[in-house]
């Protein structure tokens, strides 16, 4: 078989994948750059976070007291002593909690803005949220309700809990619908709505968050508050704010940039590794028949020497040196000699090469002569090539035949 059959590619298939395979490493890497705003991307407050805004402290808190912090379901939520609401997003989410809450619940209101790198919930980035906002979503549980961030808050009275807060830069509510459980001069940390006592509102998410927790007394002051506004043995009950952060399914980021162009190229390495195994298949194809020694062989030959890319000269100087081995080899060249050059001057000394030069009037030529007439050989000058080469043949003759 052929160097060419053995190719499972024409060259310009292989260029059109090299091109293919150039592109989509060019788009993937842009995607990389640029085609992403991971700006955007909200570190997400929840139990299982190990940012400063998440909740993990507080949950492994909680266990470690023997209380079950368990994520909601139909089952859970019937027998819960305790539903904690996490940073809801909207007014709305808020009045749908009130609607269903049976046992006591405790709602925590948002405080920051915060970002995050690319698949870490680690905080980079964190920024005070709207008054405005934060006053919308406590607005849907008293309708009078302010918020306030004062500089300094005065000294803090406890209603039926223990502990002290450590806060910076509080943040607080102001309702008179609102029953206070922690408040200051300044506002309330910790409220009941005053028509319903089993809703709780903490205005602060400071004093649950991992950042927060491990300040003075605060975990002390939400270990008071659990076990206050508990009713009962039940699991406490998680809901946590639906995160608009990107899945990290994988699957999902499979085909989802930059990591499209990824699938895409292995996608296409496959197809391409089945098309080159499937010229693998079926029977062994026949190897070619060697060409016959003879005649015909030895004009192919020197067919191929005379042709105008071929460098005669350089090809008809490595065959002189293997014809001046061979002599060397076939009169009993010293074993003391090396290379051909050694041999050749070797060889224009012995009785045979000089008998023959007085035989013929000295017109064969000696070895180093034949090296100088091949190496001033054009490229391309076919004639002198053919002329060297008879001379050579000439030398050979002499020296072996005497003829």
């Amino acid at each position: 078989m052929s160097t060419r059959g053995l190719q499972p590619f024409s060259q310009r298939t292989l260029l059109a994948l090299i091109a293919v395979g150039a592109l989509g490493f060019v788009v993937m890497a842009y995607l990389m750059i640029a085609g992403e705003d991971t700006r955007g991307w909200q570190a997400s407050p929840t139990t299982t976070s190990r940012s400063a805004v998440g909740y993990r402290a507080f949950t492994e808190l909680l266990r470690r007291f023997d209380i079950e912090p368990v994520a909601p379901s139909e089952t859970r939520l019937v027998r819960e002593s305790l539903r904690i609401v996490l940073a809801p997003q909207t007014a709305q989410e808020v009045r749908e909690i009130l609607q269903a809450t049976a046992p006591p619940v405790l709602i925590v209101l948002p405080k920051w803005r915060t970002r995050a790198p690319p698949l870490s919930d680690r905080v980079s980035d964190a920024q005070l949220r709207n008054i405005e906002g934060v006053q919308a979503l406590a607005r849907a549980i008293a309708d009078d309700a302010v918020i306030t961030r004062p500089d300094a808050v005065g000294a803090w009275r406890m209603e039926g809990v223990h502990g002290t807060p450590t806060l910076t830069r509080a943040q607080l509510v102001r309702s008179a619908k609102l029953c206070p459980v922690v408040s200051s001069a300044e506002g309330m940390l910790v409220a009941r709505l005053c028509a319903r006592p089993q809703v709780t509102v903490l205005a602060d998410p400071d004093l649950l968050a991992n950042y927060g927790l491990w300040r003075g007394d605060n975990a002390v002051l939400a270990m008071s508050l659990v076990a206050r506004l508990r009713a009962g043995d039940g699991p406490v009950v998680a809901l946590e704010a639906v995160s608009d952060r990107p899945s990290r399914d994988i699957w999902q980021l499979a085909v989802s940039p930059p990591f499209a162009l990824v699938t895409f190229s292995a996608l296409v390495a496959i197809g391409i590794a089945l098309w080159a195994a499937a010229t693998r298949f079926g029977p062994p194809a026949d190897e070619p028949l060697p060409p016959p020694a003879g005649v015909f062989a030895l004009i192919d030959v020197a067919a191929r020497l005379l042709r105008d890319r071929s460098d005669g000269g350089r090809l008809l100087k490595r065959y002189a040196d293997l014809v001046v081995l061979d002599l060397g080899r076939r009169l009993k060249a010293p074993a003391q000699l090396q290379g051909p050059a050694e041999i050749g001057r070797w060889l224009d000394g012995t009785p045979a090469a000089k008998g023959a030069a007085q035989g013929a009037a000295k017109s064969a030529p000696a070895y180093q002569e034949l090296v100088r007439a091949i190496e001033t050989i054009a490229p391309g000058d076919k004639a002198a090539t053919v002329a060297a080469a008879a001379r050579l043949h000439r030398w050979r003759e002499e020296l072996l035949n005497g003829r």
